[in-house]
């Protein structure tokens, strides 16, 4: 029942999308193309429809016409208990595919995961510093409060439900509610807090990783080696972002003087965050119980190399206006972290606005010639919806997308690159690694051995 709901709601809201392409601004969309190719289908007859009659000439489509034109952005598994009914509303707004595991299934590991940890921590410098000064035995097991729900299609995935999700974001109702009363700075603003309780770790926490976008207004805030009364007081101001660097242990969030536990918090200033340490789930959740929206935590030790490569990355992508989902989705493509950095709170944060509407993200499958055969993905945001529409820019023409999910694949030359993608700060994934195509030249992609 959840696989035909969710079919149901694609198939409608594809074709609603090219409907909305008559009216007063004709838009040429890729899709409309393609659905016209395939089925009889009447726009400007919709457009005029109210929604009841306009949603029968949908189902009347057949669902075959639809089946691949459209990526979805996220699904949401919530435990069918009545606790969590409040949060379906939130949910459904977002349009997520909703599905009902049983209260008992998908507990402790999955079949794959530990493979997968395994992996993570099977490099030379895996073994050396991690962002806890715990010992133990197994410091990549995986606590047993730790689920692994089924996997799903889409690159954003929410969890409902006990226990804290591997690959997905853990959101409560109250962090949906602290998005429906968010405000807009007065001064446009983004402040960004950086905190590094570890000066072996200073590395990650580069000042220059924020504020790159010359429309935005940033104010950088660096604290090092605080105490933990300085730590609380630092986490009271009002801040958009808290980017931690440390150590995090079963006490707390490790200052100079001792540990603060972040569940004795009565309040936080802090809207998002990124709490880089290890196994820092629970300390991220205190956050968000205190009033954060949202922020990314680790559900397992992790080596300091490697959540210092991450954090960096993270940094850069929300920055350019990714929100958490997505970004997330950007990372998991890497070699480096698989499925160890996860959302709690609100997992649709951002803290910027992109230049270009829809994040974007371009993917090196192969080279062809002097020529490189690129994915063309983008991400959705609050600010530029599921239903957006984009035009790559390395395309000639004025045809638009939906802008979700891999929009097409291009043969990106030289010429195009240096026009188009050397001078922005775009992400691109070439053999696994994360780069920047303001950093990049082309030739590194096409000369590859």
């Amino acid at each position: 029942l959840s696989a035909a709901a969710a079919d149901t709601l694609r198939h409608c809201f594809l074709l609603d999308c090219v409907t909305r392409t008559e009216g007063l601004y004709p838009v040429d969309l890729h899709e409309r193309e393609v659905l016209a190719e395939r089925a009889s289908i009447a726009p400007e007859r919709w457009y005029g429809m109210p929604v009841d009659r306009r949603t029968a000439a949908y189902l009347s489509v057949p669902r075959s016409a639809t089946d691949d034109l459209l990526e979805w952005h996220l699904t949401a598994d919530i435990e069918p208990a009545v606790r969590n009914a409040e949060i379906l509303p939130f949910v459904v707004d977002d349009l997520a595919v909703v599905r009902s595991p049983t209260p008992l299934s998908d507990r402790g590991n999955a079949p794959t995961e530990p493979d997968e940890l395994e992996e993570f921590f099977r490099t030379d410098d895996a073994r050396g510093l991690l962002r806890s000064t715990r010992t133990t035995q197994n410091a990549d097991s995986v606590d047993e409060s730790v689920r692994s729900p089924v996997d799903t299609e889409t690159y954003g995935h929410v969890w409902v439900g006990e226990g804290f999700p591997m690959g997905a974001s853990k959101p409560t109702v109250d962090a949906y509610r602290r998005r429906l009363d968010r405000q807009p700075a007065d001064d446009s603003t983004t402040t960004v807090t950086l905190v590094c309780n570890d000066e072996e770790m200073l590395e990650e926490v580069d000042e220059e990783l924020y504020g790159f976008l010359d429309m935005l207004r940033f104010e950088i805030r660096s604290h090092h080696d605080l105490t933990t009364a300085e730590l609380r007081e630092v986490l009271r101001e009002e801040t958009s972002f808290l980017h931690y660097v440390g150590h995090v242990e079963d006490e707390g969030v490790q200052c100079a003087d001792g540990h603060l536990d972040l569940r004795t918090l009565s309040g936080t200033g802090v809207e998002a965050f990124l709490l880089n340490g290890c196994t820092s789930y629970e300390q991220g959740q205190a956050l968000v119980d205190a009033g954060a929206f949202g922020g990314v935590v680790t559900l397992t030790s992790v080596s300091n190399a490697k959540a210092t490569e991450t954090g960096r990355h993270l940094a850069r992508l929300l920055d350019i206006g990714f929100d958490f989902h997505g970004a997330l989705d950007v990372i998991r493509r890497m070699r480096i972290s698989r499925q160890n950095y996860v959302v709690v709170g609100d997992g649709r944060v951002t803290i910027s606005q992109s230049e270009t509407g829809t994040p974007l993200l371009l993917e090196v499958e192969e080279v062809v010639g002097e020529q490189a055969r690129v994915t063309y993905r983008t991400y959705p945001t609050s600010r530029y919806q599921v239903g957006a529409m984009t035009h790559p820019y390395v395309e000639e023409g004025a045809t638009q997308y939906v802008s979700v999910g891999d929009i097409e694949e291009y043969l990106l030359s030289a010429e195009t690159y240096e026009e188009e993608l050397a001078e922005q700060r775009t992400p691109i994934v070439v053999d696994g690694e994360l780069r920047w195509t303001n950093s990049l030249r082309f030739e590194s992609i096409t000369d590859r051995p």
